[in-house]
């Protein structure tokens, strides 16, 4: 049965773990220290925990190491780094909508790297996204959002899209998402520590002690076991009945927000909202439908290598 208790479980658990990871920092890490230091004990964490439960299932060659460096540092270094600043600056609900856009960054760049044949309907749902996020994203009284912000986020979110391409890539090499996750979560660390001293002259590490629940909650929770929920839900539902927790991740980080944040919603805001849930899905209406047309042949690895690292 596809839908029991523990499966629900787990979808539940990720929706809720990573629709609170960037209020998360910003309240309970942001006051108390850099961003980079902050990043870099999350990745060690994480790094720690994957290395524990991690087999090797091949050598690795030159190449392979190259495209999870890219990984690595495209997808948790500096994606992870560029959201964590933008998070500072306006509501988290904001910076997890704009994020959302990575369903549409992502397969546009695996057309122009991968020559992956881009459909009609990512065109179409390019321009909702559009849309949305300039509806949500426009200065109003109730939400000021600094305009360096946004482009932190975009940026963020490319680079994440980025990462999803080479994440398609080691897939197809025969790499297995926990070889990729380690190696890319070592590398992404070291990304992180090249950006701590470059940015930080001394290291002085907090001894608030919500700041280091909140370190382990992030390596533990959104960096380790809600990743391990993700790849076991794709496993058990498929990929396209797992990728509908995008939609529910901004719904519940703008709950956060409006509790936590103080964040007000204005109409031009809620119809922004509405158009990211259309949008997303009318995406997964689409690619519902075009995995049932293809049930009878072989599964394609490019497609399930770019659904199954797609994330927060």
């Amino acid at each position: 049965m596809l839908f029991n208790i523990q499966t629900v479980a787990m979808y539940l658990c990720c929706v809720a773990i990573w629709g609170t990871s960037y209020y998360t920092y910003n309240t309970f890490q942001a006051p108390y220290s850099s961003t980079e230091l902050a990043l870099l004990l999350r990745l060690g964490g994480a790094l720690a925990l994957f290395s524990l439960t991690t087999r090797q299932s091949r050598p690795l060659t030159l190449r392979d190491h190259a495209c999870l460096a890219a990984f690595g540092l495209c997808n948790f270094t500096l994606a992870y780094w560029l959201l964590y600043m933008a998070s500072e600056r306006v509501a988290s609900a904001l910076v997890v909508i704009i994020f959302s856009c990575k369903s549409i960054f992502t397969p546009l760049l695996l057309s122009i790297f991968l020559r992956r044949p881009l459909q009609r309907h990512i065109l179409i749902r390019g321009l909702i996204g559009i849309v949305r996020v300039a509806l949500i994203v426009m200065p109003n009284t109730s939400a000021p959002v600094a305009t360096a912000s946004v482009v932190f986020t975009l940026l963020g979110t490319l680079l994440a899209a980025f990462g999803d391409v080479m994440s398609t890539r080691n897939h197809t090499a025969g790499i297995t998402p926990n070889q990729a996750n380690r190696w890319g979560v070592f590398y992404a660390m070291l990304g992180a520590a090249v950006l701590l001293s470059a940015t930080q002259r001394t290291l002085t590490l907090p001894t608030v002690p919500t700041y280091w629940t909140s370190v382990l909650w992030l390596a533990f929770a959104a960096s380790f076991v809600a990743w391990n929920f993700y790849l076991r839900l794709v496993k058990r539902i498929g990929p396209e009945r797992t990728n509908t927790i995008v939609l529910l991740l901004p719904v519940g980080s703008v709950l956060v927000s409006i509790t936590f944040e103080g964040y007000v919603l204005t109409p031009r805001a809620i119809l922004g909202i509405a158009l990211v849930v259309c949008g997303n899905s009318l995406a997964l209406l689409k690619d519902a439908a075009r995995m049932r047309a293809k049930a009878s042949l072989p599964r394609d690895p490019c497609i399930e290598g770019a659904v199954s690292m797609t994330k927060l």
